[in-house]
């Protein structure tokens, strides 16, 4: 990787926002294509999620779909990089966001798997309106890019569910079904003070300040 694109995506990268749309930005003016996208991949789920894009509008941010719409993403998710110098004269465009590329007036591209121990996590893939006659050696150079992204885009764990007390759990299932405190202390047989103090410790637990907040907190996490 030449030393001034290293820099510059090592400046991105350790911005204080948005550090993956940045370091698109600099990955899009380095190889002069219209677009380029970082994306997470899950290849055992079989599907990819837009995490940052710069350039020409086509899929968001935040959009998340199955692998095996696009040829882009179908390829990285096995690991291997992909490209095509001409949409037109390929012929094998036949999967449905490939329609989509080619509508968008994009008429070559190529993606490069990001790998963390053998293991695709992502891709970087970009597009261009023209037919580039040098696009797979373009993907291998982009291939080098990887490494520092690979950091941002390590699958994200779910945070484990909080241990609630038996009593927490018996609060819980108070405040889902409507109750006021003065009701669960009612409905548990305890004080007022003492089901305001459960309270306490179970919004803490959920990291909430309602008890509003306190019930859809834990369905989303699943313990009611």
């Amino acid at each position: 990787m030449p030393p001034a694109l290293a820099a510059a995506l090592t400046a991105a990268l350790t911005s204080a926002s948005d550090p993956l749309d940045r370091a698109a930005a600099v990955i899009r003016a380095a190889f002069g294509m219209d677009r380029v996208s970082v994306a997470r991949v899950d290849p055992e789920a079989g599907r990819f999620e837009i995490v940052a894009t710069d350039g020409a509008e086509l899929l968001a941010a935040g959009c998340e779909l199955p692998v095996a719409t696009c040829t882009y993403f179908l390829t990285t998710a096995l690991g291997e990089e992909f490209a095509e110098r001409d949409f037109a004269r390929s012929g094998t465009f036949d999967l449905p966001l490939d329609g989509v590329v080619q509508a968008a007036g994009f008429r070559a591209g190529g993606s490069a798997p990001v790998r963390v121990e053998g293991r695709t996590i992502g891709a970087i893939s970009f597009s261009d309106g023209a037919p580039r006659a040098g696009m797979a050696g373009a993907v291998h150079d982009l291939a080098d890019v990887g490494p520092m992204l690979a950091p941002y885009l390590v699958p994200r764990t779910a945070a484990p569910a909080p241990h609630l007390s038996p009593r927490e759990h018996e609060v819980l299932g108070a405040l889902e079904a409507g109750l006021r405190f003065k009701q669960v202390a009612l409905a548990l047989g305890i004080s007022e003070a003492t089901a305001k103090t459960h309270g306490r410790n179970l919004f803490r637990k959920l990291d909430v300040t309602s008890r509003a907040e306190a019930v859809h907190a834990a369905r989303l996490l699943g313990i009611v």
